[in-house]
């Protein structure tokens, strides 16, 4: 069925003329605490830590798709699930994951990777232009590189 959306997942559960408020209420309020649940984990997992060894980390975006355009932080991604000949964009939300490597044993060996943070990382706005800048030629030679005047519709 189309979308995945709250509304889709209540029509296809035969709740289509039922009272949605409930459903709605509690999809639209953050259930989880995630910071307490993977501080709790994190500390846990500095326990299980061998002495002597460092803590290493590792960093990794995902994307969360989303359907509606007034999400905050979402807007227009490529998705790195896309053929690689061709650059395909998904609307969706971007979160950043550290996880600490858990050696399994003492030496070279491998690691579990065990999530210690998961936080949503927006895009930041673009900085606005100082008022009275003008131009972007780079080259010595032009008449208007980088002018400063009292307006920025007069000729200086």
């Amino acid at each position: 069925m189309g979308r995945h959306t709250v509304t889709g997942l209540l029509t296809t559960s035969g709740r289509k003329f039922a009272d949605w408020l409930a459903a709605y209420r509690l999809f639209s309020q953050e259930r989880v605490d995630t910071s307490a649940l993977l501080s709790a984990v994190s500390k846990s997992m500095l326990a299980e830590l061998p002495p002597g060894h460092h803590l290493v980390v590792g960093l990794g975006a995902t994307l969360v798709r989303k359907s509606g355009k007034k999400i905050q932080g979402s807007g227009w991604r490529r998705d790195s699930m896309g053929p690689a000949f061709c650059n395909n964009f998904i609307w969706a939300q971007r979160f950043i994951e550290a996880s600490a490597a858990l050696p399994s044993s003492s030496g070279p060996s491998h690691a579990h990777m065990i999530p210690i943070t998961f936080a949503h990382a927006p895009t930041p706005p673009k900085p606005s232009r100082p008022t009275g800048w003008r131009g972007s030629c780079a080259s010595p030679s032009c008449s208007w590189t980088r002018t400063w005047s009292p307006s920025p519709w007069k000729d200086p």
